[in-house]
């Protein structure tokens, strides 16, 4: 996704560069044929602004479908620690599950002593031990 930002951004920059140039300014001289009393062309005004607000529109949708899928997959991987499996934690701690509650995990830190984390604590599981 971050891939296509940039030239989406580019490309909607462009586009509003045109049509701000295709509609004239302020002050412009008119076209001939166009009196004082003439329909000023403000269509091109109105691209202008909404093509950036439909930038910000589908960059803000798209955030935050990405956050709700991330969220979903730990909140799935916390609920799938079991004993027996070796995991890391957010401080970069490696360690086996001996021991999972609602709310905190204990682990082996090798030969060494039984920690015990929460369970938001865990950032990977490493895999099960058969």
């Amino acid at each position: 996704m971050t891939r296509l930002l940039f030239p989406l951004c580019l490309l909607i920059a462009t586009a509003t560069a045109a049509l701000a140039a295709e509609g004239g300014g302020p002050g412009s001289a008119p076209a001939p044929g166009e009196g004082p009393g003439a329909p000023q062309g403000g269509g091109a005004m109105l691209w202008i602004w909404l093509l950036p607000l439909g930038l910000l529109i589908v960059l803000m949708l798209s955030s935050s479908r990405a956050q709700k899928r991330e969220a979903r997959q730990r909140q799935e991987m916390m609920e799938g620690v079991r004993v027996g499996q070796k995991v890391v934690t957010i401080g970069g701690i490696h360690g086996e599950v001996v021991r999972k509650g609602e709310a905190e995990v204990d682990l082996k830190l090798g030969e060494g002593p039984v920690v015990t984390f929460n369970l938001t604590a865990i950032a990977s599981v490493k895999g099960a031990e058969v």
